[in-house]
């Protein structure tokens, strides 16, 4: 559910300068949120002050001597070999590297994002430009108000960036009685801005302390939520509330909860430390011209969004809102790439095991249809016809077995390149690779199949005359 067709699809670009926490020199991509006065300002056209940190991914066979096995073409001396091999080799490797992602991606799917995102709804919101970043404030305490009071609303609050989109912030920070990082070796932390409720709101627990309140940022009362990865890394068994930490160079606030864990950076990233400011605070209000309206609903999150649209409307007809998702539209749409990834792999893994399948018919149909004269005179010297089955299986089980041996190597090889695609599969998980041959020989064996049958109705007398 995007925004109606009457607002801009971006109208953050009525109000484009935002401020940031600062930290590390940008790289990947520019964030949503702006983050704040104090530390750095960072532009949307990707034009950051020193300190701003940013971080956003093978003819014919040769024809068989009289009542001699086409040898040369199962063992490959013949020119059909070479190419059979070649196809079956390179069929190997592109349906083991679809298999890897395969399962890497599932992997992917199925992990803990540290949240609760059912029945969660999200929307965007711009405060803009012309009222100035002080007038945030007075827009969004009375949003929140208003959309906790409508109907099947279980929770509400604002902040700064969602979880699992894969673009953040961050800034250094130090702990208030403790020796300063070595140089190059700073402490680094996600920032966020965040409003009373949301860590209620998107099912976040509290693991000690306590939330965010109304009165938390005014003068004299600065604090902070950190979550439980930051307090494993600097304060271990240490019980870190009432601690001071210090972000960037001047801002300095106490700790008063610690937050559970959530994947920030996306699903297939380990959880990062991280810092939760309120939104409130006054030496932080140019933070909170751009934030993300999260709403934990008890009824359909579909039903809401129209209200959503006519509480903005309401506390101020100049305030967009667009870009509304539910929570589990966000998390999908964070793993759109992957998907597409597996997508392709999965169709040239198909091909590759088709065009092996149509290679490997071909050759024993015409192997078989070479030796016609032979199998004639087999049957007529009393060979049964499973003998004639057999005989042609065979020679389509050399074949797999060369194609199965050649293919894993490469495999190998290709799976060195898959690593950096997989999250939670090992690129050499040998349940992958035993799968894959068995369905290759599952194949190999079918296509074998056919010209055998067709081999061991061959009448004698026919054959041996064919001529």
């Amino acid at each position: 559910m995007d925004g109606s067709p009457d607002e801009p699809s971006d109208p953050r670009s009525a109000s484009r300068s935002r401020r940031h926490l600062a930290g590390r020199p940008p790289a990947r991509r520019p964030l949503q949120p702006p983050l704040a006065p104090p530390l750095a300002r960072v532009h949307d056209r990707g034009d950051a002050l020193p300190g701003a940190r940013h971080r956003g991914q093978r003819g014919p066979v040769q024809r068989a001597q009289r009542g001699a096995p086409a040898a040369a073409a199962v063992s490959g001396a013949g020119p059909a070999g070479p190419h059979l091999r070649e196809a079956r080799r390179a069929g190997e490797r592109l349906r083991l590297g679809a298999e890897l992602p395969r399962l890497g991606g599932l992997k992917v799917s199925g992990t803990e994002p540290g949240l609760s995102p059912h029945g969660v709804l999200t929307a965007h919101l711009a405060v803009p430009a012309a009222q100035g970043p002080e007038a945030t404030p007075r827009v969004y305490r009375p949003l929140l108000e208003r959309v906790r009071s409508l109907p099947e609303v279980r929770a509400a609050a604002v902040i700064s960036m969602l979880p699992i989109q894969e673009a953040w912030t961050n800034g250094g920070y130090t702990v208030a009685g403790r020796p300063a990082p070595p140089p190059g070796q700073d402490w680094v932390a996600e920032l966020r801005l965040a409003s009373p409720g949301f860590f209620g709101s998107l099912g976040i627990p509290i693991l000690r302390g306590r939330d965010f309140e109304e009165r938390d940022g005014e003068k004299g009362h600065k604090v902070a939520i950190v979550n439980e990865t930051l307090v494993r890394q600097r304060f271990r068994d240490e019980n870190p509330l009432g601690h001071r930490i210090t972000v960037g160079d001047e801002f300095t606030v106490e700790i008063v909860g610690v937050a559970g864990a959530v994947r920030q950076a996306g699903l297939d990233h380990e959880p990062l430390a991280e810092i939760y400011l309120p939104y409130g605070d006054a030496d932080l209000t140019g933070l909170v011209s751009d934030m993300v309206l999260v709403v934990k609903t008890a009824g359909s999150t579909g039903a809401l969004a129209p209200d959503l649209r006519r509480t903005a409307h309401a506390v101020d007809p100049g305030l967009p809102l667009y870009r509304v998702l539910t929570m589990e539209q966000v998390i999908s749409d964070s793993l759109a790439l992957r998907r597409l990834n597996l997508w392709l792999l999965a169709l040239f893994a198909g091909i590759a095991l088709a065009l092996s399948a149509a290679g490997l018919y071909g050759v024993i149909s015409y192997l078989v249809a070479q030796r016609t004269r032979e199998i004639g005179m087999r049957m007529a010297l009393g060979a049964q016809a499973r003998d004639v089955i057999a005989l042609v299986m065979r020679q389509g089980s050399r074949l797999t077995a060369i194609g199965i041996v050649a293919g894993l190597i490469g495999a190998l090889a290709l799976t060195r390149w898959l690593e950096s695609l997989l999250d939670g599969v090992s690129a050499r998980d040998p349940f992958t690779f035993l799968g894959i041959a068995a369905l290759l020989v599952a194949v190999a064996l079918l296509a074998s199949w056919l010209p055998a049958r067709r081999a061991a109705r061959v009448e004698p007398v026919i054959a041996i005359r064919s001529e």
